[in-house]
């Protein structure tokens, strides 16, 4: 089994939301989930994308 680790801070002022959302949606369409598990690491990110994690779960 193989890790992929994330760090993410998106806030309202660094806009970075979109960007997270789209490596997600990247990941979601081309990783195996049998054979590797996300560790997101989230540096308090705005509630716009705590919505986002919500989503992907």
């Amino acid at each position: 089994m193989a890790l992929i680790g994330m760090a993410v801070h998106s806030t309202p002022e660094n806009n970075r939301l979109q960007y997270t959302k789209r490596t997600l949606e990247s990941l979601e369409r081309t990783v195996d989930w049998d054979k590797h598990r996300l560790i997101i690491v989230d540096n308090n990110s705005c509630e716009e994308m705590h919505q986002v994690y919500e989503e992907f779960t």
